[in-house]
């Protein structure tokens, strides 16, 4: 063996080693195979999720080691999307065009009734004041104005949006 081919067996090694240490955890909210939608951290302990099935909505403070169910919208649709913005606003899209938005860290939280009743998909900001909403048939919101109002916006996409992010 050349001193090349023992280099290239020794990084290949490492590589393969320091993958392996590297694995995924399983940190579902209720540990099971729910169908979580939508999860979002505000930082490294905070977040929050949702789950489409049972309408929950759950709160991590520590990373995801432990999860507390929280007091979830009476809706007769389903959570799509979580969207955790700034300390106190956040953001859940649900079925038939419902979106809530909750002023005090999610403790309560209020159907904004934005001008669609399509289901939304997904929620996301770019800072603390604009933000978008996707959804079926093409469906796009946008709000700057911390979310008290929602315009929607023109577009020729006839699918269902599932997502968008922006970095600005």
């Amino acid at each position: 063996m050349t001193w090349r081919n023992i280099a290239l067996s020794l990084i290949l090694l490492f590589t393969v080693q320091g993958a392996k240490a590297q694995a995924w955890e399983y940190l579902t909210p209720i540990k099971t195979n729910s169908e979580v939608r939508g999860c979002s951290f505000l930082d490294e302990q905070r977040g929050i999720a949702v789950i489409l099935a049972t309408r929950s909505v759950f709160r991590t403070t520590d990373g995801g080691e432990t999860w507390e169910s929280m007091w979830t919208p009476t809706v007769n649709s389903n959570p799509t999307d979580v969207e955790w913005v700034t300390d106190n606003l956040l953001f859940i899209s649900a079925g038939n065009g419902d979106l809530f938005r909750s002023l005090d860290g999610g403790n309560t939280w209020a159907n904004v009734n934005p001008p669609t009743t399509a289901w939304l998909y997904n929620v996301h900001f770019i800072n603390e004041t604009t933000g978008f909403v996707t959804g079926e048939s093409g469906t796009v919101l946008k709000t700057t104005d911390s979310g008290s109002t929602w315009t929607l916006i023109p577009t020729t996409a006839t699918s269902r949006l599932y997502g968008v992010h922006f970095t600005d």
